[in-house]
């Protein structure tokens, strides 16, 4: 049997459970409104303006002779180009829609292995426990950090091996993105805003976002370890994972 203060203790931490995956649905629901105005604004200004310039650099292509050397060259880049407009659309019908195309272990993979294309480094993807949907928001937030944190590795680390393990946890959703190479200055990775980093900046502010923990921890010549720890009941989107105990507790204070 449990004290009254104890009894009282875990029904606050409900409340407050309940409270926050509230606030994480609303933060959603307000996000997607968000994303789609910024989807029409880039569809109405970026993307048509892109589309106008490409047209014009083809006229004037159009406009040379084919003996021309440098008409090679221009006929490349506005493949290039297409291709990049191509990619930004792709970009903003993805802003309009919840749904990902694949699941996070996969995603990131996609990333990883797109990245070792131009770089010589060893990369693996270990998902412990049972897969779970993630909340939308959080699934985005964590794929972003990821992919921040797997291009800051293979660009900047110099590593060899790069690890990324995501874990599936009853009370707890967690991201860890381990690398073998240069590190940092201890200084540099545990500042709050650094000038010129904001890559780092950028993920402590995803975590912010899902209200989860964010650590790195890096030497010089050792390596980087960077960590996201998210609740349950905010990861999942659901109260049924991180309280269960919880519930089952106050139910039993509150049993004749």
């Amino acid at each position: 049997m449990l004290t009254d203060g104890e009894g009282w203790t875990y029904s606050l931490i409900w409340l407050r459970s309940s409270y926050l995956a509230r606030r994480v649905q609303e933060k959603y629901n307000e996000r997607l409104l968000e994303r789609e105005r910024i989807a029409r604004d880039l569809h109405d200004t970026l993307l048509q303006g892109f589309q106008g310039l490409i047209l014009r650099m083809q006229a004037v292509a159009n406009d040379l002779p084919s003996t021309f050397n440098a008409r090679q060259r221009i006929e490349e880049t506005l493949d290039s180009a297409e291709h990049t407009l191509l990619e930004s659309r792709e970009s903003i019908t993805n802003l309009r829609t919840s749904v990902p195309k694949c699941d996070l272990p996969t995603a990131l993979a996609l990333t990883a292995g797109e990245l070792a294309r131009d770089f010589p480094t060893r990369f693996r993807v270990d998902v412990e426990g049972h897969r779970r949907k993630l909340h939308p928001l959080v699934r985005a937030e964590i794929e972003m950090l990821g992919r921040e944190a797997l291009t800051n590795a293979f660009k900047h680390a110099h590593a060899q091996k790069i690890a990324v393990e995501i874990s599936y946890r009853p009370n707890e959703f967690r991201l860890r993105v381990i690398d073998d190479g240069v590190g940092m200055e201890q200084d540099v990775s545990s500042k709050e805003q650094i000038a010129g980093h904001f890559g780092l900046q950028g993920m402590r502010e995803r975590a912010r976002e899902m209200r989860a923990s964010f650590t790195i921890h890096s030497k010089r010549g050792a390596g980087t370890e960077i960590l996201v720890s998210c609740p349950a009941t905010i990861a999942y989107g659901d109260q049924s994972a991180g309280i269960r105990s919880v519930i089952v507790n106050i139910t039993r204070f509150f049993r004749p």
